[in-house]
């Protein structure tokens, strides 16, 4: 987004998804749930910092 000076909305997606995610984690409905909804948190952070700092890698596996 910085890079081209324009508004992109993927950028809030993927920063709103883990705190869902975490919100549905520390509900008491979803409390079973916590451990893998921790994992997808970790996941998607751990995605999302990949293509911030290795956006040259990324987007040669990710153009294939």
């Amino acid at each position: 987004m910085t890079y081209r000076s324009d508004f992109d909305s993927k950028i809030v997606r993927d920063l709103l998804i883990p705190g869902i995610f975490f919100s549905l984690a520390t509900s008491d409905r979803y409390a079973r749930l916590t451990g893998w909804l921790t994992l997808l948190i970790l996941l998607a952070l751990g995605l999302a910092l990949f293509e911030l700092l290795a956006m040259d890698t990324y987007l040669h596996y990710r153009c294939k």
